[in-house]
């Protein structure tokens, strides 16, 4: 049966309003329990294994959502509901407490600063803290402070920004975002969700376009909209990287219909927010790779605008405060195959004295060029079918999700609304092992780490590896029979 083209028969009635009602069910003892995060509460005393055990649930009553909607269509009702609901669990998220989460702590510091016309990339929160810091909520501006960091030392929450010896990591077109936020309601959570709110919005509207373009039913989108953990991750922890989503959508859109300029500046747009999106150029850009001075003339004005978003970051001083260098260079937080990836490297490296092999640095320059290449391999040759270019961007982020040093769940948002077009089961169900990642907080406190690395990474991850693994291997078995 086509998807839209029929109503939903009984069973899988039951299932949709089955998997509905328990993703509701579970967010909303999530909600409910999300209070016993709040900042001040010892993470001894979380019910951390409770909150875990409902994401599970949450997840799995979303794989069964999923599977029921895709079978078949939805009726214009039906579809309306769940739009209805996806916006009433966001409404929800706006009363939760935010969970084991204080990164919107840094957009707050970033956003007074630009908005007091400071670079950000030049200021860390230890500049205002006192000496004897941790201190308590509101911390007092130190004598060698900057002047023009004097007023904002009291604001309540600087003490809370993490990695205050670091100054922030956030590109410039982020760093609007956060003045937003700042000029809207200065440290405010709400403001800020509010703003994420309005981004997710966006964010569905061009998914159902994008859906429209390629000749699909818009209800795929509702893979997107009812995502748990998207919904958590998003609306309760407040991180940041749902505003790359606009932009991502809006470059393969303008590329599908052949307008690759302004295709260019979305996805500039989207560098401007992280990075990372700069390697998916390649298959933006694929079309015109036999006509070089349309590609020249098309991606001109992305290179210009890259340019101009990185220039403020790099021309800052990266010094040991920075925090793009120590991401680069430091950061190593819930990676599976990194980890493997550095090892097999260290018993192949040859050892110097000048640290040129370090293993780490090694690694992280082979998935770095592992990612990029992979994204060329893929632009080779011109895309089979419409929807080529949102394959090739759901592989290659999936891949850098994969490898990455940091595996962090909240970036799995990063290929979120491609599963719309191409729902993979082994993506999919990370919804569902992902929240294992919070039991990270108190094995870790209770001097664990090692089982967390061992046990609960292994757990998020090497499950949708195995399916992938699966079905590359049945895929090429089959293309080799069909070419035999």
């Amino acid at each position: 049966m086509r998807p839209g083209c029929v109503a939903l028969v009984t069973g899988e009635r039951k299932l949709l309003l089955a998997g509905a009602l328990g993703l509701t069910a579970a967010l909303a003892v999530f909600v409910a329990i999300s209070h016993a995060f709040a900042y001040e509460i010892p993470w001894t005393d979380r019910p951390t294994a409770a909150l875990v055990a409902i994401m599970i649930a949450a997840g799995l009553a979303y794989l069964g959502l999923v599977a029921a909607q895709s079978r078949t269509g939805l009726q214009r009702a039906w579809f309306g509901g769940l739009i209805a609901l996806g916006m009433a669990l966001r409404a929800a998220m706006l009363f939760s407490t935010p969970v084991y989460e204080d990164d919107f702590y840094r957009y707050f510091w970033d956003g007074a600063l630009v908005a007091k016309g400071l670079n950000p990339y030049a200021h860390a929160p230890n500049d205002v803290l006192p000496v004897d810091f941790p201190p308590a909520e509101a911390s007092v501006a130190t004598d060698d402070a900057p002047a023009e960091l004097r007023d904002i030392a009291g604001e309540p929450g600087v003490a809370r920004v993490p990695y205050p010896s670091l100054k922030t990591i956030y590109p410039p077109a982020a760093q609007a975002f956060f003045w937003l936020s700042h000029t809207i309601a200065p440290w405010n959570l709400t403001a800020w969700r509010l703003i994420l709110l309005a981004v997710d919005a966006v964010t569905l509207l061009l998914l159902m376009k994008l859906l429209a373009q390629l000749g699909r039913a818009r209800h795929w989108s509702l893979i997107y909209w009812l995502n748990p953990l998207a919904l958590t991750e998003i609306h309760n922890a407040g991180h940041m990287d749902v505003l790359l989503l606009p932009f991502l959508l809006a470059a393969v859109l303008f590329a599908l219909r052949r307008r690759f300029a302004l295709g260019g500046v979305a996805l500039a747009g989207a560098v401007g927010v992280k990075f990372w999106p700069v390697i998916l150029a390649p298959l933006l850009f694929r079309p015109l790779l036999a006509q070089p001075r349309k590609l020249a003339a098309a991606a001109l004005p992305f290179g210009v605008l890259v340019c101009l978003l990185v220039s403020p970051q790099f021309l800052t001083k990266l010094d040991e405060t920075s925090g793009l260098a120590a991401y680069t260079l430091d950061w190593q937080t819930n990676a599976f195959l990194f980890p493997l990836i550095e090892r097999t490297i260290g018993m192949l490296a040859p050892r110097d004295g000048a640290g040129l092999f370090e293993p780490n640095i090694l690694a992280k320059l082979t998935i770095g060029g592992l990612v990029v290449a992979s994204a060329l391999w893929l632009a080779r040759h011109p895309f089979g079918g419409n929807d080529g270019p949102v394959a090739a961007c759901l592989a290659v982020t999936a891949l850098l999700f994969f490898v990455s040093p940091t595996g962090y769940p909240w970036y799995a948002i990063w290929f979120l609304p491609w599963l719309a077009v191409y729902p993979h089961p082994a993506l999919l169900l990370l919804t569902v092992t992902l929240p294992l990642y919070d039991l990270r907080y108190p094995l870790q406190l209770g001097g664990q780490q090692e089982l967390f690395e061992a046990l609960i990474v292994p757990l998020q991850f090497l499950p949708s590896l195995i399916i992938l693994a699966y079905e590359t291997t049945r895929k090429a078995r089959r293309r080799a029979a069909i070419a035999g």
